[in-house]
């Protein structure tokens, strides 16, 4: 599954370069999908 592996890479740098608070406030809990084709975040 390629959008995990590329969500995984963001995830990681989103992590890296924002306060503890605010990735897990703002972006831990975002979720991707594939849908038809879109990647989309929930």
């Amino acid at each position: 599954m390629q959008e995990k592996s590329f969500w995984d890479t963001c995830l990681r740098s989103f992590e890296k370069s924002l306060p503890p608070q605010q990735f897990n406030s703002w972006i831990k809990p975002l979720r991707l999908s594939n849908d038809n084709g879109c990647l989309v975040l929930t």
